[in-house]
């Protein structure tokens, strides 16, 4: 059953649907919009029997229903956001309101050919689409309050995978005193990074874990938002070396401090206006090691995050994401994760520095939350030996 969760600040309802899991490619990025073969697309005249049965339709003269000759057709959606059947059954939890995902989610096919734009399309058909909104708005509006939406341009991910935090509340953190051991996080297109073979984060059977998600989330009603976390367990008596979990970032990544941050910074990230922004931080570690593992994060026009050892002038880490043809920045994907069995060393002694560069287009004037940083994970002390061989005889 779906749920309908409030955000309790602005009272915003979103639908959190795990029934859509069932859809084919719901987390294959879509970078560029390809056509579809009209035998292939569920949409185009001829194609009825891929849809469900038609709820309305028009057609220039009275046919036999779920066939072709149509120019506005209405049809169930086949993975519905919402479940028609059942009671709304509305609880608080808290501070929060949920009910049950009651409604309809229907497709409105405006035109036989999907190709075809709103600047492209004769007045009476564009009046036939605002005539269907309004007949289906009339209908539902019996049972339930109505939203129209349209999608339109680059394709998004169909789902918006959440961002999921796993804390040991056992083991303290390095790099936060005071708080528990942050040791792991899911995000958009990263369900496949793996540590270094041989290396994991060590558990214990009496250890205390917790995994945190938001209860909503600030996405369009019309996305799905879902959680989830897989952990792979090495088998019992593997040879698995410990490694420890550092957070570092820009913007402040420690929860205890979060009422230290400045006027331009939210947990959203640092404000961001429009152009070209940099913004720098200085960094200590709190212990020696060696990084084997670097988790990137970041959204709203990342351009780069980067780590350099300030006292010995290198550049440690530098991230970018990939770009479309358009010039859209895209999550950073499984293979922008650093994974070295070597590493790299970091020193309570030495200083650091993150960066992180975001480029806001200067014909979007409205100010975005802008994020950056690193999930490392590291080996106590020093970094392997590095065996150098002679390419002499």
């Amino acid at each position: 059953m779906p749920d309908l969760r409030r955000d309790p600040i602005v009272g915003r309802w979103v639908i959190i649907s795990t029934e859509r899991n069932a859809r084919p490619h719901d987390f294959v990025p879509v970078h560029a919009a390809r056509p579809l073969a009209a035998s292939l697309c569920p949409f185009c005249p001829g194609q009825e029997r891929l849809t469900p049965k038609e709820i309305m339709a028009y057609r220039p003269q009275p046919l036999e229903p779920n066939g072709p000759n149509w120019t506005v057709r209405v049809v169930p959606n086949k993975f519905p956001a919402l479940q028609v059947e059942g009671g709304l059954d509305r609880e608080g939890l808290g501070l929060y309101d949920r009910m049950n995902g009651i409604g309809a989610h229907e497709v409105i096919i405006e035109t036989p050919s999907h190709t075809d734009s709103l600047a492209d399309m004769p007045t009476k058909r564009i009046e036939d689409g605002l005539w269907a909104y309004r007949d289906r708005m009339i209908d539902l509006k019996k049972d339930f309050k109505t939203a129209v939406f349209t999608k339109e341009g680059k394709p998004l991910p169909k789902n918006f995978l959440h961002h999921v935090l796993m804390l040991n509340n056992s083991k303290p953190s390095v790099s936060c005193e005071g708080e528990p051991l942050f040791f792991a996080g899911a995000g958009l297109e990263m369900t496949e990074t793996r540590f270094p073979d041989g290396y994991g984060v060590k558990l214990a059977k009496d250890d205390h874990l917790m995994s945190i998600v938001a209860f909503y989330h600030g996405a369009p009603i019309t996305k799905d938002v879902m959680a989830s976390f897989t952990m792979y367990m090495a088998p019992q008596g593997a040879p698995i070396k410990d490694m420890d979990v550092y957070q570092v970032g820009v913007n402040i990544v420690c929860f205890s401090k979060f009422s230290q941050r400045g006027p331009d910074q939210t947990d959203e990230g640092i404000e961001i206006t429009t152009g070209v922004q940099v913004h720098k931080a200085p960094l200590k570690f709190r212990m020696d090691g060696c990084v084997k593992f670097a988790y990137p994060h970041g959204h709203d026009e990342l351009l780069m995050i980067g780590l350099d050892n300030i006292t010995k002038k290198q550049t440690l880490l530098r991230t970018v994401p990939d770009v479309t043809q358009d010039g859209t920045f895209l999550e950073f994907q499984p293979h922008q994760v650093y994974k070295d069995p070597q590493g790299f060393p970091v020193t309570k002694a030495d200083d650091y520095e993150m960066v992180m560069v975001h480029h806001h287009p200067l014909q979007k004037d409205t100010a975005q939350h802008g994020m950056g940083n690193y999930l490392l994970y590291m080996t106590p002390g020093a970094c392997p030996a590095t065996v150098h061989t002679s390419l002499t005889k």
